[in-house]
């Protein structure tokens, strides 16, 4: 995200303090709306990377209680995996980080070719 704000021209800084804006005018008005496509990157990012993660979760999550990735190690029983079990939850677990990025699709692909090309 540093990287993001620091590509913004300061000449758009500029011309809002010419125009009178303070320091929070300029961040929420002008420069949080032009770094919006490396903040929905950065946020689908994050939430895919802490929806998968299993072995934070198992070794802090209580026995009752746990997220799903931890449900998924769970399918192990006495006989072996439980592989259906363990696609069916998988395949739900998987879900709520693609239908995100299928809502967010046209974000993503600005936002990860943002800073790339220099010219």
């Amino acid at each position: 995200m540093r990287d993001v704000f620091r590509d913004i021209a300061s000449d758009i800084d500029d011309a809002a303090r010419v125009d009178g804006a303070n320091t929070w005018q300029i961040f929420w008005l002008i420069a949080l709306p032009l770094s919006l496509d490396g903040l929905v990157v950065t946020s689908v990012i994050v939430f895919a990377s802490c929806w998968n993660e299993a072995l934070f979760a198992s070794a802090l999550a209580q026995q009752h209680a746990g997220t799903i990735a931890t449900f998924i190690l769970a399918s192990r029983g006495t006989r072996g995996v439980d592989f259906s079990l363990a696609a069916v939850t998988t395949l739900i677990a998987i879900m709520p980080p693609v239908v995100l990025s299928l809502f967010v699709q046209r974000y993503l692909a600005r936002g990860l070719s943002f800073g790339t090309v220099k010219g």
